[in-house]
């Protein structure tokens, strides 16, 4: 079966480390501002998901018996408390971390709708979607967000007897950027920094490698995973 993995900000982090560990055996599109992959499985769409128009001019218009789309691309700032935060910033992470997921899943379900493939959501999500951190107030918001959005499309895809699996993923602390602008935020800002500077210092962060891995775990085993919200950390 000929399956295509789509993978969202695909540059660093965890998009990096599902690239690299993919590209070994399927075909892959790569979707981000930046990118040094050169590879004959990879091609490369840029985009800048704060502009979530922009994915309409995006060529998914694909040939593959199967999709996989891993919705990887996000944002934790602004770090600061609420009454703290710029405007600009706020739609920002909102159209990173929600309206661009919105609107490529969009897309991909609409292929699936005129061609009647198989499509695979992966949504990455965060505990942070249950938890109260000061803060971290809009990321919350917006991981919340993308779970319900997550348990709807499941349940629609179900309704319309739609060959489509989604399920929104809790990766755990990963050692990334995201982790390193976290560390660098003054407690003034978030309260829990110090804890999370010590995950570093303590050897505690799940590489990029390790986590990608569990990730195409659950991704390869549907019939060990049926719940749509799924904690990778409980690997």
């Amino acid at each position: 079966m000929d399956k295509l993995f789509i993978v969202t900000g695909s540059s660093k982090g965890l998009g990096k480390g599902l690239v690299d560990a993919l590209i070994k055996d399927h075909k892959v599109i790569g979707i981000s501002r930046t990118n040094d992959f050169q590879h004959s499985s990879f091609t490369w769409l840029k985009c800048d998901f704060s502009q979530p128009a922009s994915i309409d001019s995006l060529d998914l218009n694909i040939e593959a018996d199967e999709i996989v789309l891993i919705n990887n691309a996000g944002w934790i700032g602004p770090v600061k408390h609420v009454g703290n935060q710029s405007s600009q910033e706020i739609v920002d992470l909102f159209n990173i971390n929600v309206s661009s997921v919105f609107a490529i899943t969009n897309k991909l379900v609409s292929w699936t709708k005129k061609t009647g493939n198989k499509l695979t959501v992966i949504n990455v999500s965060s505990g942070a979607a249950t938890a109260v951190i000061d803060g971290w107030s809009a990321y919350c918001a917006s991981k919340a967000a993308i779970n319900s959005f997550s348990e709807i499309l499941q349940h629609e895809s179900k309704l319309n007897k739609l060959p489509i699996r989604v399920h929104a993923l809790s990766p755990g602390v990963i050692d990334s950027p995201m982790q390193a602008e976290i560390r660098n935020t003054e407690s003034t800002d978030f309260s829990r920094v110090a804890d999370f500077q010590g995950m570093k210092e303590n050897d505690e962060l799940q590489t990029a490698k390790e986590t990608a891995e569990k990730v195409l775990f659950i991704i390869d085993n549907p019939d060990r995973f049926i719940e749509v919200l799924v904690s990778v950390r409980d690997l």
